[in-house]
């Protein structure tokens, strides 16, 4: 019972339907409209599938993330976006890094996601045939290796060491890309052969001895 002027602890409500996620999410479907706690890691098991619709907005708890052996379909529209970010507990959003989202299976399908608040890149492995298209990102950037047959495209990437890295990644597009505020290198394709890099902007003003806009070593392929 209060019985005088009492001052009681901050607490936030948050509008809307809010749900908590942990664990694995194997072939399930993750509707738009809703704002998913996730207090623990999130594992898309192999050979399964995880459907994420526009409008979902992922909050990952401090060094937590998503880990997608099995296929990531991220299904935002241009005016509809996915978002994945920190979950902050209290006060205003003040940023507490979350791990970030790793693939490591065939076919997935990315479009409009934004990411903020990750502590690292979003990484691939053995990726081949998946897209990446209309993703966000600040701080961090997009890193694939071994993987072919991958479009990466429309991605709008800034204040990062290097924007985008695919390593030994044959047969692959990377169109249409804006990377803003690169220090070292824009789009780093080493031991890659057979890609077409085609309507890429890249915007840098680093002082660093060595800033490479387009990074080629080993490539043979396709630039415009």
């Amino acid at each position: 019972v209060l019985t005088d002027h009492t001052t009681l602890a901050d607490v936030i409500l948050v509008p809307g339907n809010v749900e908590q996620i942990s664990g694995d999410l194997g072939d399930v479907t993750l509707p738009g409209g809703i704002t998913y706690q996730v207090i623990d890691d999130i594992t898309v098991p192999d050979g399964a599938t995880l459907t994420i619709e526009a409008g979902a907005i992922l909050e990952f708890a401090e060094d937590k993330g998503l880990t997608a052996n099995g296929i990531l379909n991220v299904s935002g529209t241009e005016y509809n976006h996915v978002v994945f970010r920190s979950l902050v507990s209290t006060g205003s959003r003040d940023v507490t890094s979350w791990s970030g989202v790793s693939l490591y299976a065939f076919d997935n399908n990315i479009s409009y996601l934004d990411l903020e608040d990750n502590a690292s890149s979003l990484y691939g492995d053995d990726i081949d045939n998946s897209v990446l298209d209309h993703i966000t990102m600040d701080g961090a950037g997009i890193d694939i290796s071994n993987s072919n047959y991958l479009i990466i495209s429309n991605c709008t990437i800034t204040n990062t060491t290097t924007a985008i890295n695919a390593y030994n990644c044959d047969y692959s597009e990377i169109r249409n890309n804006t990377l803003d505020q690169f220090l070292s290198i824009g789009i780093d394709i080493g031991n890659t052969d057979y890609n077409t890099i085609d309507g890429n902007i890249l915007i840098t003003e680093s002082d660093q001895s060595y800033t490479y806009g387009i990074d080629a070593a080993s490539w043979d392929g396709q630039e415009s």
